[in-house]
């Protein structure tokens, strides 16, 4: 039979790119009284620093421009408590920096605090509370929030139990190259949960994911195209092929 779709929940910050030793031109910038935007390069440089493993660097580097109420650093900081990577791991702390970033409506920041809600690490498990703040990114567009926030309307934790309001977001997800989404979205689709049971978008989300080797999907996919024409499973996975994400 069909398998359940997994919440998977990845990191929320921008993987950094860069080098370090750009990171120690930025870092030298800040002697110079004419450097603008002091905060921000702070974190540019503390990104930089995270990039090749230098997490306490990071850490310093963001503490600065956090003290300066730079939104980004304020984030990265709650990761590495969150994370343990240059500190002690210190869920407490995490989600005092993640509050502090996401009142100042930061998405990623809006992530991360409502996984922690989720999870009960750091504050109490408060899965009303973890939605409200899943809204709130991905009313930005953030993919893993609509995930989230779509998986707990299709179960009713911590919202109203609403199966089309979660097909919607899932969708909204899945459009944004969410594999989970993708999985779950299919499901939906074979079992007819919240959406029209269409057996064809049910294989073309599946094969998505698959393509991107989330748990379960090739499963999934291949028990739905047992019930699809050769021809029609051809037709489905050349479309995914070609698919290309929308932009969050």
């Amino acid at each position: 039979m069909i398998g359940k779709d997994s919440r998977r929940r990845g990191p929320a910050r921008h993987d950094p790119i860069g080098c370090f030793a750009r990171a120690m031109a930025l870092a030298a910038c800040l002697l110079s009284a004419s450097c603008a935007g002091v905060g921000s390069i702070q974190f540019t440089a503390g990104e930089q620093a995270y990039d090749v493993g230098l997490y306490k660097i990071a850490w310093g580097l963001w503490q600065g421009a956090a003290d300066l109420g730079d939104a980004d650093a304020a984030n990265g900081l709650g990761w590495l408590y969150d994370k343990g990577l240059g500190v002690d791991a210190n869920p407490l702390r995490a989600a005092e920096w993640y509050r502090r970033a996401a009142q100042r409506d930061h998405a990623a920041a809006q992530l991360n605090l409502g996984n922690l809600y989720d999870d009960g690490r750091g504050v109490p498990k408060d899965y009303a509370i973890a939605a409200e703040w899943f809204r709130k990114a991905a009313e930005k567009g953030i993919p893993e929030a609509e995930n989230n926030l779509g998986t707990m309307y299709r179960d009713g934790q911590g919202v109203a139990h609403d199966e089309a309001r979660a097909a919607v977001l899932l969708t909204k997800a899945a459009e944004h190259g969410y594999p989970p989404a993708q999985n779950t979205i299919g499901v939906m689709y074979f079992r007819g949960r919240g959406v029209e049971r269409n057996l064809e978008k049910a294989l073309f989300w599946l094969e998505l994911a698959a393509q991107k080797g989330q748990t379960g999907a090739e499963h999934n996919r291949d028990f739905v195209a047992t019930f699809l024409k050769p021809e029609a499973v051809a037709r489905i996975k050349a479309r995914a092929a070609a698919w290309q994400p929308a932009r969050p």
